[in-house]
């Protein structure tokens, strides 16, 4: 739903804490002023949490007073410019304006989930939503309706999900949004020596795809470790393989200088030894092979982001497994095929 690669995060707190909200607001005001100043920025905006950090702050929300019939609904506060600077697309509507946020306007966006679970088929913006802050009910028009996205994990499903202009935290996060073409690298280590202000302190600052690295990064490492596994794996079996073939190989060893000795080609020798196997490794595979399938729809639900039907990656292990056992077994084959027959029987 939106262009991480563009953007930088910066995360701000106030510098004490007996600070109004009135001061750290201003003194937010004035660092969104100087980020927007600096070279290669295309745009600036607030939110209280940001993408892909996992937080989920959540509100009863519903289209009627009767807080019974409200449901527990995802809830963020973002400032001004918000899904531009973001590049999320609006639906319907518009966004937050400077005017929504300075007079407190009691106007919120809704995503595409919302509006089709609460008005389906209909056009949302102009509507109302009341949500409780504790035991009164707010009401909301709504001005804008957002396409889905990935906000809180990139795995996190669709969820009704509201907007609220203005209600942000005394020191929300700034989104910044990089002009095409310009390092979002170079604008973030530009940003904290720029920004600094009385009021607020610089507790981090992030491009969008370091967050996305650090938002995958539990399942690359489980992605890492199953690939090791799955690599011993390999090399124990072939390392099983060759044990196999060198013994058969060792014990066949008389036959084979016989066979040598009445005009028996390399090439014959090295296959008596290698079918048989390859046999049993062929069969292996064609076992496997039904078996993965049928856990394919398990291994989707498991791995996030795998499709349910990967058959290329299945073809493309049971062609390394098949390659791998081959190798394993070619080297004592080609050790048979060079026996000389007199060594041979003379050892016999």
């Amino acid at each position: 739903g939106y262009d991480l690669s563009r953007l930088v995060f910066v995360s701000l707190s106030a510098s004490s804490d007996d600070a109004s909200d009135a001061a750290t607001r201003a003194a937010v005001d004035r660092v969104v002023n100087r980020i927007g100043e600096l070279p290669g920025v295309e745009s600036v905006s607030t939110a209280a949490d940001t993408p892909l950090t996992g937080v989920r702050m959540t509100r009863l929300a519903g289209t009627a007073t009767d807080r019974s019939a409200a449901a527990t609904t995802d809830t963020y506060g973002v400032g001004a410019g918000f899904f531009e600077t973001l590049g999320a697309r609006l639906v319907a509507g518009r966004s937050f304006t400077t005017d929504d946020i300075s007079a407190a306007a009691s106007v919120v966006v809704i995503n595409q989930t919302f509006a089709d679970r609460t008005w389906p088929r209909e056009d949302a913006v102009g509507r109302t939503v009341y949500v409780w802050d504790d035991s009164t009910p707010k009401a909301l028009r709504v001005v804008g309706v957002a396409a889905d996205m990935q906000y809180r994990t990139p795995w996190s499903p669709p969820a009704p999900t509201i907007y609220l202009g203005g209600a942000i935290a005394p020191a929300p996060s700034v989104v910044i949004r990089v002009s095409e073409g310009v390092s979002a690298v170079r604008v973030a280590s530009t940003v904290p020596p720029s920004i600094e202000t009385p009021g607020l302190v610089v507790t981090g600052v992030e491009t969008g795809d370091a967050r996305l690295g650090s938002a995958l990064a539990p399942e690359r490492a489980a992605g890492i470790f199953l690939g090791a596994l799955a690599a011993i794996a390999l090399f124990i079996a072939s390392v099983g393989l060759y044990g196999s073939a060198a013994f058969v190989v060792a014990e066949r060893s008389r036959e084979i200088s016989i066979r040598m000795a009445i005009g028996g080609s390399a090439g014959r020798v090295a296959a008596a030894i290698v079918r048989p196997m390859l046999v049993c490794a062929a069969a292996g595979v064609a076992i496997a092979l039904p078996a993965s399938a049928a856990l394919l729809p398990f291994l989707a639900n498991q791995a996030r982001g795998a499709p349910p039907n990967d058959w290329p990656t299945i073809a493309i292990a049971a062609a390394i497994t098949t390659m791998a056992c081959v190798a394993a077994m070619l080297l004592p084959a080609r050790r048979a095929a060079r026996i000389a027959p007199i060594d041979a029987l003379r050892s016999s």
